[in-house]
């Protein structure tokens, strides 16, 4: 007797198993971006407490978020207010500080990603110091910024995509309000997240959350000047 190998008969169930699978909408990258945008701070506390299957690891997210930032970040307006930036001081100045601003353009744009992952553990440090009554510790608040800050890259990659499509390369008012509106989404992400994850009133949470940013960007400025001066840059 024969025995014979029938294959499972194609329906669209079995189709849309399939394009699922490619494109890994119920677990990975995909399926974490959506977590993110529609459930935010539950979406991470989910992560944290009762599954840790379906988003993808915060690590590994936040390398492949950055590595499209990057590329966008330099390509769609990151690069020109940055240069606009350092060029617009250094006009005031000597030829000299000319130099160093062109110089820092440069080391900018080539280690633009680890300079912008230096943020996720100074504002994990600065958001366990104000939430340190949470019932989270050190290495899960770094979960939590790594989450946000990868999303807040994210943001940052569609609205610079968006505003490439209607702005001119040296539209300096345009990119002043692409980074103004780019900050103002991610702060609100931010805070909302912490709002979710750590159930405290709406006016201590934007306090805190307003003291975390602060002390993140000064810490990160001061690192980053001491870096540059370390390397004989400044």
């Amino acid at each position: 007797m024969k025995e014979t190998n029938e294959l499972e008969r194609i329906s669209f169930k079995k189709i849309g198993q399939s394009i699922l699978e490619v494109l890994n909408f119920e677990r990975g990258i995909f399926y974490t971006i959506y977590a993110l945008l529609t459930q935010s701070g539950d979406a991470i506390e989910t992560y944290l407490k009762r599954d840790r299957e379906k988003m993808m690891k915060p690590v590994r997210f936040s390398i492949v978020i950055l590595a499209i930032t990057t590329i966008v970040f330099l390509n769609y307006g990151g690069g020109e207010f940055i240069s606009g930036v350092l060029e617009g001081s250094m006009d005031a100045t000597d030829n000299k500080n000319e130099e160093h601003a062109k110089r820092l353009i440069g080391i900018f744009e080539k280690y633009c990603n680890l300079f912008l992952v230096f943020l996720v553990p100074i504002t994990a440090f600065f958001s366990w110091i104000m939430f340190k009554k949470s019932a989270y510790n050190g290495a899960e608040h770094l979960v939590i910024s790594a989450y946000v800050f990868s999303f807040q890259s994210l943001i940052f990659v569609v609205l610079a995509l968006v505003f490439s499509l209607f702005l001119e390369d040296d539209n300096d008012v345009g990119l002043i309000i692409q980074f103004s509106l780019i900050f103002l989404l991610s702060t609100f992400f931010q805070l909302f997240v912490y709002f979710k994850i750590f159930k405290q009133g709406a006016f201590k949470t934007i306090f805190k959350g307003v003291v975390i940013i602060f002390f993140s960007f000064f810490v990160y400025f001061i690192l980053f000047m001491l870096l540059l001066v370390l390397g004989g840059v400044l």
